[in-house]
């Protein structure tokens, strides 16, 4: 594979990204041809070292989707971050998606539990009417619901900082790929 044909096939894999921010990349990979030809190297010796083009599209893909769920830390972006991480391979989908679904579970739970806690009064309404086991059961009903509000406030903390955790093991992720190819 000559430069001219692995610039071109980094380009259709990097069109997702805005031209400024493509140019810049592949303005970096053509440095990259450069000094390798400098020092005397072929080009396939060079595209040897840099990986295939689709490999290095999506290493490059992941690692902005990580800066930019870094940068602004919500649900959505790591989301995206960590589906781009397990395209990488079968060992992110293990290091990666097994701990984002588990937490987003455990999350889910927690606001689910919340829920169905502060509705219980609506529930006990509904499955008793208005007769005396109701109203004797409405102080319990009201703890619950009082139970309800904290894990629900519990689970808005947890969710904030599982966005944080994840974001945190993206960055380590990226660090430990970066690593490897050095």
């Amino acid at each position: 594979m000559t430069k001219a044909e692995y610039l071109a096939e980094l380009e259709k894999r990097l069109g997702v990204l805005d031209a400024e921010e493509r140019a810049e990349l592949l303005a970096d990979y053509e440095a990259h041809f450069e000094h390798g030809r400098a020092s005397g190297r072929p080009d396939e010796e060079i595209v040897r070292r840099l990986g295939p083009p689709q490999a290095v599209a999506r290493e490059i893909l992941y690692q902005l989707s990580v800066d930019r769920a870094s940068a602004q830390p919500t649900l959505r972006r790591v989301s995206r971050a960590v589906f781009a991480g397990v395209g990488l391979g079968l060992v992110n989908v293990l290091v990666l998606l097994v701990p984002f679904c588990a937490g987003l579970i455990l999350v889910a739970a927690m606001f689910l539990v919340s829920v169905l806690l502060v509705a219980s009064p609506v529930l006990a309404f509904v499955q008793d009417g208005p007769t005396a086991v109701f109203l004797l059961e409405l102080p319990l009903l009201t703890g619950m619901v009082g139970a309800g509000l904290v894990i629900w406030v519990a689970a808005v903390r947890c969710s904030s900082l599982f966005v944080r955790w994840m974001v945190a093991w993206l960055q380590r992720n990226v660090r430990m790929i970066a690593g490897d190819r050095v």
